[in-house]
């Protein structure tokens, strides 16, 4: 392990680099990679293409979703020297499409029971004069700019997973929080300093670095998850617990979303580099989500009793952000019923998800 720089920066390794991905298709599964190319914009070959549903007009995402989780995106040839990219789907049941397929949106369409649509992200290109008549009319539908809901990045670590588990015996698997970039803290042993707890929080205020490639991870601030996590994948089984551990103990965040520092060309993070993080201030930023949560932790202590000294059965509500659509009361949150279960039927797969929460990284 390298020891840390002398120097009013402070420079020190905390973590190694464990797994990174992308994830071609906004909401559907991604791909790991042992070696990740980045720029400005993010991961190249990362969120390229998302599905729209022709109905209302909204990007579809897999927090409303969830069977968007059974289909795997693979960027089979990355965007290069004005070449396009292209993107492999694969379906449930083995079955495979293109993103640039004239049939693709026939067949995705078919497979969710809803009028959809692949399309791209039109990026810093400005609308036309008559692109802007036809949405203003409402012929056309707005195009985002990107496909992010919050920043490009999403770094996410072991130790905070492992804290996890220990307060639920939950399957906290990665893949369900959607890195771009896993890091293994290891242990107290290994001579990292942040290996236990909510890990990333202790990197807020500085920056992170790739070994000694040059890609430094900056602006970072904590990820704020949402249902997508609860959803099932693969082997996974959809499990409330998992976002209802992490909205009691956190606030609903975990991991980090960040931006890629400025380069004039781009670099490449493999698996296995070093994680070096620098402080550059003396004093640690606190985040606005550190600060209401001691003060919920403060309002729960004085509250979290009935008047007989047994707790009370019902959850704060402060602890979390559920929006039902259904019109009732229930919450994955809480660890009632929840529309997740339907994922379990059949052909319920393909319904959307009735439970919203705030946005996260998909």
């Amino acid at each position: 392990m390298r020891r840390a720089d002398a120097g009013p920066t402070m420079r020190r390794q905390v973590a190694t680099i464990a797994e990174l991905w992308r994830y071609p298709v906004k909401s559907m599964r991604g791909e790991r990679l042992s070696e990740m190319a980045l720029t400005e914009r993010g991961a190249v070959g990362d969120r390229l293409y998302a599905m729209r549903e022709l109905k209302y007009g909204s990007i579809m995402s897999a927090r409303i979703w969830a069977a968007m989780l059974q289909l795997r995106a693979v960027c089979e040839r990355e965007p290069a020297d004005g070449a396009s990219a292209r993107v492999r789907i694969e379906l449930p049941g083995g079955a495979a499409i293109h993103a640039d397929d004239p049939d693709v949106d026939e067949t995705l369409s078919a497979l969710f029971g809803h009028p959809v649509r692949l399309e791209r992200p039109r990026g810093d290109a400005p609308l036309t004069t008559a692109e802007i008549d036809e949405i203003t009319k409402g012929h056309a539908f707005l195009p985002p700019r990107d496909l992010y809901d919050e920043d490009v990045l999403h770094v996410l670590a072991s130790g905070t997973l492992e804290h996890l588990r220990r307060l639920c015996p939950s399957d906290f698997d990665p893949r369900r929080f959607r890195p771009n970039v896993y890091v293994d803290t290891g242990t107290e042993a290994d001579g990292f300093v942040e290996a236990d707890g909510f890990v990333e929080d202790q990197w807020l205020g500085g920056e992170l670095e790739f070994g000694d490639s040059g890609v430094r991870i900056v602006g970072m601030r904590p990820a704020l998850r949402c249902a997508m996590t609860i959803h099932p994948q693969d082997e996974l089984r959809a499990d409330p617990a998992i976002l209802r551990t992490a909205a009691q103990h956190h606030g609903a965040y975990v991991g980090l979303f960040a931006a890629v520092g400025a380069h004039p060309r781009r670099r490449s993070g493999v698996a296995g580099d070093e994680l070096n993080y620098t402080a550059r201030s003396a004093k640690r930023r606190v985040s606005k989500h550190q600060v209401r949560e001691a003060k919920q932790s403060s309002q729960r202590e004085k509250s979290g009793r009935e008047d007989n000294g047994e707790p009370k059965t019902r959850a704060n509500p402060a602890a979390h952000r559920c929006r039902s659509t259904a019109g009732d009361d229930r919450c994955i949150l809480r660890g009632e019923n929840s529309r997740t279960e339907c994922a379990q039927d059949r052909d319920a797969w393909r319904r959307p998800h009735a439970d919203r929460h705030d946005a996260a990284h998909d």
